[in-house]
């Protein structure tokens, strides 16, 4: 089991919905993803911030199997997942002082290419984890 991890999300995210995986993401993860799992939440760009936190309370969903009602409010990026794993939100990084650059994410992560992909999920080390959350880069 993953204890921590960042997850790349697009833009259009908000803390009231499930963060989206590709089928590629899911089945290289989905079994070290469990409840409990901490996982910082990094809005892609054009945001670049590392916008909050979650803990995974559930298990993958796919939304394609759910009645079309129940996804229209959801932005396309989410509602086009081929899976969505929700989280419940431990912390949202609102102000300036608290808000994380990608610079400064690239930094504590000793990686100038993050993000790799639009869908990256990568798990943490504990003091990479401590680093973040501290916002030391």
């Amino acid at each position: 089991m993953i204890q921590y991890a960042i997850k790349v999300v697009p833009p259009e995210w908000d803390s009231n919905m499930p963060i989206p995986f590709t089928k590629e993401t899911h089945d290289r993860w989905r079994e070290e993803l469990q409840n409990g799992t901490r996982v910082l939440i990094f809005k892609s760009a054009p945001v670049n911030l590392l916008v909050g936190e979650g803990e995974v309370h559930g298990f993958f969903i796919q939304p394609k199997e759910w009645a079309s009602a129940a996804i229209d409010g959801l932005p396309p990026n989410i509602r086009s997942a081929d899976y969505l794993l929700p989280l419940g939100m431990v912390y949202l990084r609102g102000s300036e002082y608290s808000r994380l650059y990608l610079e400064d994410v690239r930094a504590a992560l000793e990686d100038p290419n993050f993000p790799a992909s639009p869908d990256e999920l990568r798990p943490l080390e504990p003091a990479i984890y401590q680093r973040l959350i501290r916002q030391i880069p």
